[in-house]
């Protein structure tokens, strides 16, 4: 649905990079939502934009963000004020989607395995780009303790898609 403050769609997807769903075709088709802002220059990226210094939309604007493999590319000490910018850009009410690295689970493979070159691209990223490198982890707790630190209500227990990754959800208190 279009914005009536400013035209732009309300669903979001911040970091969707140049996928144009979430995992192609390894899972159930998901059409990422529209604007994409991301930080590089891609068919698929509507709004170019770092991140980690904000979101360029005004406040109330999302009924929904997706926010997918992002996180990991911030420095630590950037993700409180980035979740607490997503609440500034949620609706009252509105939902937000985090998907990040299970590094509890890598690390634990990791044990068992060795080091294998999905868990080198689940800690440090892929390098398919000058920023698509990881600079902090994620585990469930670590991720939910800050999301309710940042105001985030209703959050989920833990799900997956897949094994390495983890998933919450919450909400913009009304």
């Amino acid at each position: 649905m279009k914005c009536p403050e400013c035209g732009v769609n309300d669903e979001l997807c911040l970091g969707g990079g140049t996928n144009p769903n979430f995992h192609g075709t390894n899972l159930e088709y998901m059409p990422i939502f529209r604007p994409n802002i991301d930080i590089i220059v891609h068919p698929n990226v509507d709004i170019v934009h770092n991140l980690e210094y904000g979101i360029p939309i005004h406040d109330n604007h999302a009924s929904e963000i997706e926010v997918v493999h992002l996180l990991q590319h911030f420095s630590w000490k950037s993700i409180p004020f980035f979740l607490k910018d997503c609440l500034r850009v949620l609706k009252p009410g509105g939902h937000i989607y985090f998907m990040v690295s299970d590094l509890e689970w890598v690390f634990q493979q990791v044990l068992k395995e060795g080091l294998t070159p999905g868990h080198i691209c689940s800690i440090w990223g892929e390098h398919d780009y000058d920023s698509d490198y990881h600079r902090t982890g994620f585990t469930y707790p670590l991720l939910r303790q800050q999301m309710e630190e940042a105001g985030f209500v209703g959050l989920t227990p833990p799900f997956k898609r897949n094994s390495w990754e983890v998933s919450i959800q919450g909400y913009k208190p009304q």
